[in-house]
């Protein structure tokens, strides 16, 4: 019998938790009684697979709750907030400068 490695999930097996993800967070912001069944024919997926990767109900808001996070931190990282810094940095040094003329 072979047994699976652990590490990184195929970037497709991905793709597809994220977007089962995705649709949960739509159809649990919704109704948070949406019907699984609902959640993994809009995602077009089997029950069995939005089941492996969420056992439980609880288990799958936990799940899209936590990709939204995600996905406002990686956004927040895209922001270009060192240029941001920098033209504050630039306004700040001509004010004291200035005042030194």
């Amino acid at each position: 019998m072979e047994s699976r490695k652990a590490g990184p999930r195929r970037s497709d097996a991905r793709r597809n938790r994220e977007h089962i993800l995705d649709v949960a967070l739509v159809g649990l912001s919704r109704s948070a009684g949406v019907p699984l069944s609902a959640v993994a024919k809009k995602a077009g997926v089997g029950q069995g697979t939005l089941y492996r990767h969420s056992p439980s109900r609880e288990a799958l808001a936990l799940g899209a709750y936590c990709h939204e996070v995600q996905q406002l931190t990686d956004s927040i990282h895209r922001t270009p907030l060192r240029s941001i810094y920098a033209d504050e940095e630039i306004a700040d040094d001509r004010i004291r400068s200035s005042g030194k003329r």
